[in-house]
């Protein structure tokens, strides 16, 4: 961050901590300091914020934002018990559907909103 972003900062979160001394209303301690009241909900979500990462402990494992998984189509075989469909998930569950695939089903098979059995 740079220097004078960290002294914007640092200076908004003093009037922050002075509005929350002040026991005022925020639109009552705004005008009193003649700032917008728009600015002052601003620093006071920033400041919480930044109060909450410093107290809370550092998380070590993020959760995957995307989970890889891999959908085969093998092909038909005329007659045959082979599943035109499988669906691998990265936690081991296969999901093979056999017959002609419902397009709708393999979606929320995917997108994970199914809540009934197939």
């Amino acid at each position: 961050m740079p220097t004078r972003r960290l002294e914007k900062q640092e200076h908004m979160f003093a009037i922050v901590k002075q509005y929350l001394q002040s026991n005022q209303a925020q639109r009552e301690f705004c005008r009193s300091i003649s700032i917008p009241l728009s600015t002052l909900q601003y620093w006071h979500k920033k400041y919480r914020l930044a109060k909450s990462k410093l107290s809370s402990p550092p998380t070590t494992t993020a959760k995957p934002s995307f989970i890889p998984m891999s959908i085969s189509v093998p092909s038909l075989i005329s007659g045959s018990l082979h599943p035109r469909v499988i669906i691998r998930y990265p936690n081991g569950v296969v999901v093979r559907i056999h017959g002609a695939p419902d397009t709708r089903q393999i979606l929320e098979l995917v997108h994970g909103t199914l809540d009934h059995a197939i």
